[in-house]
């Protein structure tokens, strides 16, 4: 018997924007200290952080926030996150099979969201640039 693989560039993502309730609670976790992102050697995927009342979304390497972040006041990373989905966060429109899918953003993660934790390693590189 041939052994199936599961194709994780393939997997389908639901299409259902996150909406503004869930991109308020996420605004303010962040607000409060909050991160959303892994902490690893290596690649550690995308991530969302708030400093000085300015929302970032970008890459997390070796656990620090890339310069490719993408920044937003509060208001505009609500909007922005609300009209977001598992599609459009899964990286798969950048046509690079590493990044699809690898340490991205998703619903679950959001709603799932865990106690904010230290990020005095992760704010340290932003402090420096």
């Amino acid at each position: 018997m041939k052994e199936e693989k599961y194709d994780w560039h393939k997997a389908t993502h639901d299409k259902t924007p996150y909406g503004k309730e869930l991109a308020k609670k996420v605004a303010d976790y962040l607000e409060k200290g909050g991160a959303i992102g892994n902490v690893h050697r290596d690649y550690c995927g995308m991530g969302l952080i708030a400093q000085d009342n300015i929302y970032y979304y970008c890459s997390i390497f070796d656990g620090y926030f890339l310069e490719d972040d993408i920044r937003f006041t509060k208001e505009d990373f609500i909007d922005w996150l609300a009209v977001q989905n598992d599609y459009t966060m899964s990286l798969k429109e950048k046509g690079n099979a590493w990044d699809t899918d690898n340490q991205v953003i998703t619903k679950e993660r959001l709603v799932n969201l865990p106690n904010p934790i230290e990020l005095d390693r992760i704010l340290s590189k932003k402090q420096n640039n």
